[in-house]
């Protein structure tokens, strides 16, 4: 069943209360004050039952121009508004000023009630009616149908009660299948229970035992208990007016501003990127840092607005801006908000969030203002692929770039970036990851670029560790998601990922001038020292080459199998290595053991030598030490 939130607006004294209690029964004035003084200052909640079997929440907001704050927090959940205007004034200055609210907070359906239509004639009446449908062109309710009722007499309530079922037919229906989200507008203890907090369930649904946060305060709590219009539920959609009572925190945690929601769903923030369009008939313009009061969700705060490329913003203008916060507060993108002037008191815009988490921003960027406005009318894969981009991260966890998107159907916009090959998946311990090929592409171009550089400078190098690449280009992530990543990044061919070393596919060490040399000499000493040949200290001087170089042409020719190391100080030409071996493995075919000593006297070496061979042999698994011999390994 579809459920659908019923709000009132109009002036101080048009019978907004009234009303309500004619409809529902239910007196929607709770406060004692309220009652004294039959003025309605809080907003106030009541339901009835439709003919089409709908249930409808109403929420009644006051209309003095002192609470206007409250009517703020009562009207973000409204699906259709009922405009109260009493025949006897007819539209009245807050009356103004709550239909601006409402088109600012974006509302589609509503209609008029023209009350107390028994205090004035029908001549009148006519009159009345033909100013309220002039006043209202250009509005969204320009062609609602203004219905004429008396409450305390019941006179049109019928037709009332129809025009409102059909509204709600009409009214789209609220996402119940993403992670729930209710602005707390009331909280309260009973005792035995503990905390309760009230709302209008914006989106998803939430049931007994979920898991919750209390954000921006990031408590987390539990659902023990919920109440729909009075009546104890299981499960609440979104739409619904609903009270929530919660395990682990306090009334005081949950204030009006704060919103309930799934947990990890939200993070707090202190800057809004916003496209703010200020009021055709406010009489200020607002210039930058101007302080003002946001208000969003049920939460009402101050910040200041940063203007970007300009030093002021003139009425019916509607811009990109960001408002720096002066205290933290959650949202997402799309959300609607409206703010205020900050003294006096006036409501002079509003509009729709962009981006609920953004960086501060230089003011006079080239560019910055079209980035904002793509970014505010954008296809919302076009804004998650760009949010990837702007990261200095190249990897993200795709659970957290989905939240942090903030965007409602972001795993709409994912699947559409996938089957595009606008970024790739792929798992990691059974954890998803996210790169935009784009940004694979600028890391890919970046490595070639520095091996380019690399092999220049080193040319005898095999190439660049694993480990020199991941901290350049790909650092902070572990090295399972990294060796993921480099795979991808070697799938064009132009670069080798051998598993020990980077290299350009291209690239082979070639011995050329003095490299060649310098080999030649190497292998001539190496091979005059048969099975005791220098060590690389010792090489290097009887060559008259510095150490660093020799240990280069080492290297370079070990990877080519020229020579073995045995270890940092001493090699071996590969054709000694060889007949070392041979020798070890006929003998222990032939006698079972061998010890350090007989092996020595086999290569007419000393210990120096022979041991390094023998622990690199039990190394590569080709003997195994018993005690003080060694015997073959199957």
């Amino acid at each position: 069943m579809k459920h659908v939130i019923v709000g009132t607006a109009g002036h101080v004294d048009h019978g907004k209360s009234t009303l309500i209690r004619s409809l529902t029964g239910i007196d929607p004035d709770r406060l004692k004050e309220e009652k004294q003084r039959g003025l309605t200052i809080d907003i106030g909640f009541a339901w009835f039952d439709l003919p089409s079997g709908r249930r409808a929440g109403i929420v009644d907001v006051p209309g003095h121009e002192k609470f206007i704050k409250n009517m703020l927090a009562g009207a973000i959940g409204f699906d259709v508004v009922l405009l109260v205007i009493a025949a006897d004034e007819g539209i009245m200055p807050q009356t103004r000023e709550h239909l601006n609210i409402l088109n600012l907070l974006n509302l589609q359906n509503g209609l008029v009630a023209l009350t107390k239509i028994d205090m004035v004639d029908d001549e009148w009446r006519e009159l009345v009616m033909e100013e309220i449908a002039e006043q209202l062109q250009g509005t969204f309710l320009e062609h609602a149908p203004i219905v004429p009722v008396s409450a305390p007499e019941g006179l049109g309530l019928d037709n009332l009660i129809a025009e409102i079922d059909t509204l709600t037919e009409e009214s789209g229906s609220r996402n119940t299948e993403c992670e729930f989200r209710m602005p707390i507008d009331r909280s309260f203890s009973i005792k035995g229970f503990g905390t309760v907090v009230t709302g209008t369930l914006m989106e998803g649904r939430i049931e007994v035992g979920a898991a919750a946060e209390v954000q921006p305060l990031s408590r987390k709590t539990r659902i023990r208990n919920i109440q729909v219009h009075g009546k104890k539920e299981k499960l609440a959609s979104a739409g619904q007016r609903v009270a929530l009572n919660l395990t682990d925190v306090s009334v005081e945690e949950c204030q009006r501003g704060q919103v309930l929601s799934a947990p990890r769903l939200l993070k707090p923030t202190m800057m809004l990127d916003v496209m703010l369009k200020l009021l055709p008939d406010t009489t200020r313009t607002l210039k930058h840092w101007d302080r003002i009061r946001l208000y969003t969700g049920t939460a009402e705060i101050l910040g200041r607005i940063v203007l970007f490329g300009r030093d002021e913003m003139w009425p019916g203008e509607e811009l990109p801006v960001q408002v720096r916060l002066e205290e933290s507060l959650v949202a997402l993108r799309e959300d609607r908000f409206v703010i205020r002037s900050y003294s006096p008191l006036e409501t002079i815009g509003g509009g729709h969030i962009i981006d609920a988490n953004p960086t501060k921003k230089r003011r006079f960027r080239k560019g910055i203002v079209e980035d904002l406005q793509l970014r505010a009318s954008g296809r919302s894969a076009d804004i998650m692929l760009e949010g990837l981009l702007r990261a200095t991260d190249v990897v993200f966890e795709a659970q957290l770039a989905l939240k942090e998107s903030g965007l409602r159907d972001a795993e709409q916009a994912l699947a559409e970036l996938l089957q595009d090959n606008r970024v790739i998946l792929f798992r990691v311990d059974k954890i998803e990851f996210l790169v935009a090929i784009a940004k694979l592409e600028a890391v890919r171009k970046r490595i070639i670029k520095f091996l380019e550089d690399y092999h220049r400078q080193w040319p005898l190098r095999a190439g660049a560790s694993r480990a020199e690449i991941r901290s350049r280009f790909l650092s902070g992530i572990s090295s399972r998601v990294y060796q993921q990543l480099i795979v991808l990044i070697s799938e064009t061919g132009e670069i080798d990922d051998t598993g020990e070393y980077v290299r350009l596919a291209n690239h082979d060490v070639e011995f050329t001038g003095k490299y060649e040399k310098w080999r030649g000499e190497i292998i001539t000493v190496l091979n005059s020292g048969a099975f005791s040949p220098l060590g690389v200290d010792d090489l290097a001087g009887e060559i008259k080459v510095k150490v660093d170089i020799i240990r280069e042409i080492l290297a370079a020719m070990s990877n080519k199998k020229e020579i073995i190391k045995i270890n940092e100080n001493l090699y071996f030409l590969q054709i000694r290595y060889d007949e070392a071996l041979n020798i070890l493995v006929a003998y222990l075919q032939e006698h079972g053991t061998i010890d350090l000593a007989t092996f020595r006297n086999l290569l007419n070496t000393s210990r120096k030598y022979a041991l390094p061979l023998l622990e690199l042999f039990d190394q590569q698994k080709i003997t195994r030490r018993e005690g003080d011999v060694r015997v073959l390994v199957q």
